[in-house]
């Protein structure tokens, strides 16, 4: 090859082929190569961030890319790139290349600057430029002067493939543009204060502070001779031959300034330098000894740094100042104070009073309608809606004071007002607290700057006063409560006192409210407590009585067997229920003796509030069992026998059989009865017991009537007797009886 590309770029074809296949292996298409085709996408940018200074060299860089999925190939001679630079530059004649990659071809990319119009294009064959493929190009550039300049050029082009040889995906995006913004690095500023707010007291010094300084970002040179300030004072007042020069920083040299026939010149004596956010103040300080509006500079004249334009600028209209200087013999004052002491209590009416006052020499006149005080209530306080009272210490006119939505508002009636020196206005404000704590009052006299105050320090008034509650809770008296026990443990209680207080925090009473009282009297004491602990209490009795009698069981009627002459014992427990329940008793008592018959018996169960039931029953004693005959068995008692002295017949006499019986006497009746007549034989005897209740028993015996002696036989053996037998004999002991008779028989 032969060197050529601006002679600063030469490749061998190989070498290229060698780079572009390696470039495309490598290659990923992006979203904006998603059309088919080549895409060419040129953008301009700078290595200034869009700014720059004169003098000051920077560099354009132009970037063309192939975004599409195709190569885009440029025939010899076809230009690639075309950028018609800005005017108003000087640009260097070597242009260089960056970020190259994914070309190839038979020619060579040569890139010429001619005048201002930059062209890139291929030479001695083909330039490829493949897929994803790039090349950069930078142009060094030094500005001459300030301004912002547009790439490309007016009326001028910069674009790839500027002569649309090859047919693009997206022919929209191949244009470019940039632009550079260039600035002086100097800039002169002047600013200037007074230190009274604007408003000067007559016969009091004020000072006027004019900051010189330097706001570029180079150092600002004025040469000897040059006139650094000028200020046309205003006429009228005496200033200082020569002003005060304080707080310097960042300056050097040295500089005169002097003050002849109200003008203000700062002049260089050597070279003085501003470096950046350099600065000095000058203070002029006068007196001023009549009212007047002093404008600073005064009509038709200038206040200015750098007069002369000595240093270019990045910015002149800074390079002014102003500042205007009312001198009055004019202070209103405001105070305010409250007839509370500070404290108020809650719902408790108080006053505030504002008074408005002429501290100048001078008087202030208030035009008709011209608002004079404005004091809005803050919360927690209220307008009682009694009328404003206005007192006049001396002013002349008539002041009328209203109220809207919670602000009073006084104004200058018809005529006006003139408050002269030492006289005073006063408003009284009656109010009511109506939240607790602290409350701020804060008034304005004048809010419309009608008057021109050289002291607005005091020209606001404020006053607190702290609305407390010392009032204790209001609560009851509540009335004693009778409830009936509903258990042992007396009954529940609900309960809840009356109150009152706007603060009320808490009410607890002892017992609380849903206690268990016990059977009895007990005292309630509730107490309400507001949120500033004041408290009052309040006390009642809880009685809880039972009047309710004790329930006793009916007693079935008790029928029982007499056990003895006395009749029986009777046991009972009777059953009772009651929450309080006492005692049982019962007449007769359980265990008592209880008579044949029937008694009554009254129980009565009583409980400790001695409520009574009574139940009665009858005890019913009966005797229902036969009395007893002695020695019966099974109905049978033993056999007798009666011999009878003669005879065959006559009264026979036996044994009456005893009787006895658990409930008194009983009567024997035996049938036939003892002393009957009887004849010889075997006779059956009846004999009953009756008692008292009639009860009977009833046994038999069997009575043998015998005639004669009676042969009384062993239980075993013989044995002879000689008797003699006249009539019956009787035989006793069992056996065998054999009667021989020596008498012969008759015939």
């Amino acid at each position: 090859m032969d060197g050529r590309l601006c002679g600063r770029w030469a490749i061998r074809r190989t070498a290229v082929a060698i780079v572009v296949m390696a470039s495309m292996g490598a290659f990923a298409p992006s979203a904006a190569s998603a059309a088919d085709g080549p895409d060419l996408v040129a953008t301009v940018s700078d290595d200034l961030s869009g700014s720059g200074t004169p003098g000051v060299a920077f560099s354009w860089r132009i970037e063309v890319l192939n975004a599409g999925d195709t190569a885009a190939t440029f025939a010899d001679g076809a230009r690639l790139l075309l950028d018609d630079l800005p005017t108003g530059i000087d640009y260097s004649p070597t242009v260089s290349f960056s970020a190259m990659s994914g070309l190839s071809g038979t020619g060579t990319l040569q890139c010429a600057l001619s005048g201002n119009s930059l062209a890139c294009s291929a030479v001695a064959g083909t330039v490829v430029v493949g897929p994803g493929g790039t090349f950069g190009v930078e142009v060094e550039a030094t500005p001459s002067s300030t301004g912002t300049f547009d790439n490309p050029a007016a009326a001028g082009s910069c674009a790839a493939d500027p002569d649309g040889v090859v047919a693009e995906a997206d022919e929209t995006n191949n244009a470019c543009s940039g632009s550079v913004t260039v600035v002086n690095p100097y800039n002169m500023t002047v600013t200037k204060t007074n230190t009274v707010d604007g408003v000067a007291k007559v016969g009091d010094p004020v000072t006027w502070t004019i900051r010189l300084a330097n706001a570029g970002t180079a150092t600002a040179i004025f040469p000897s001779g040059s006139v650094v300030m000028t200020d046309d004072l205003p006429l009228g007042p005496t200033y200082p031959a020569i002003p005060t020069i304080s707080n310097p920083s960042g300056v050097s040299g040295a500089i005169l300034c002097s003050i002849t026939n109200s003008v203000l010149t700062c002049s260089v004596v050597s070279a003085v330098s501003f470096q950046p956010a350099g600065s000095f103040d000058l203070l002029i300080t006068f007196t001023p000894f009549t009212t007047a509006v002093l404008a600073n500079p005064r009509p038709a004249g200038t206040c200015m740094i750098d007069p002369n334009n000595v240093v270019a600028e990045s910015n002149e209209a800074d390079n002014t100042c102003a500042d205007t200087l009312i001198a009055s013999d004019l202070d209103l004052t405001a105070a305010k104070s409250d007839d509370a002491g500070g404290t108020a209590e809650y719902g408790t009416p108080f006053a505030w009073t504002i008074t408005l006052g002429n501290n100048g020499s001078g008087a202030a006149s208030f035009n008709d309608g011209t608002v004079l005080v404005s004091d809005a209530l803050p919360a927690g306080t209220e307008w009682t809606g009694s009328p404003v009272v206005v007192t006049k210490n001396g002013p002349a006119g008539t002041v009328l004071c209203d109220v809207v939505a919670g602000t009073i508002t006084c104004t200058a009636g018809p005529g006006g007002v003139l408050i002269s020196t030492g006289e005073s206005i006063e408003v009284e404000i009656p109010v009511v607290g109506n939240a607790l704590g602290q409350v701020d009052n804060v008034c304005t006299i004048d809010p419309g700057g009608t008057i021109t105050d050289y002291d607005l320090s005091n020209n606001t008034c404020a006053d607190s006063v702290t609305v407390v509650d010392t009032t204790p809770p209001a609560i009851g008296p509540t009335d004693d409560i009778t409830v009936e026990a509903t258990s042992a443990a007396g009954a529940v209680a609900d309960f809840a006192p009356s109150t009152s207080d706007p603060f009320l925090d808490t009410v607890v009473c002892t017992p609380a409210s849903g206690s268990s009282f016990p059977l009895g009297t007990t005292t309630v004491t509730c107490t309400a407590t507001d949120t500033s602990d004041n408290a009052a209490s309040d006390t009642f009795d809880v009685i809880v009585v039972d009047t309710t009698p004790p329930v006793i069981a009916s007693t079935s009627d008790m029928t029982m067997e007499a056990t003895g002459p006395n009749g029986a014992t009777a046991t009972f427990a009777p059953t009772a229920t009651d929450l309080f329940l006492d005692t049982v008793t019962c007449t007769p008592a359980s265990g008592s003796a209880f008579p044949l018959g029937t008694t009554t018996v009254t129980c009565t169960a009583t409980d400790t509030s001695d409520n009574t039931a009574s139940d009665t029953f009858d005890v019913i004693v009966v005797d229902t069992t036969p009395p007893e005959l002695a020695g019966a068995v099974d109905g049978r008692l033993p056999d007798q026998s009666v011999a009878l002295p003669d005879g065959t017949a006559g009264p026979v006499t036996f044994s009456v059989p005893s009787s006895s019986d658990a409930a008194g006497t009983t009567t024997v009746v035996c049938s036939p009865s003892s002393g009957t007549t009887l004849t010889v034989g075997v006779h059956t005897v009846v004999c009953t017991a009756t008692d008292a209740a009639g009860n009977t028993t009833t046994a038999s015996f069997a009575l043998t009537v015998t005639a004669g002696p009676t042969v009384t036989l062993p239980a075993t053996g013989t044995n002879a007797h000689r008797l003699t037998i006249s009539g019956f004999a009787a035989l006793t002991g069992g056996g065998l009886l054999l009667l021989m008779s020596r008498r012969p028989a008759r015939r």
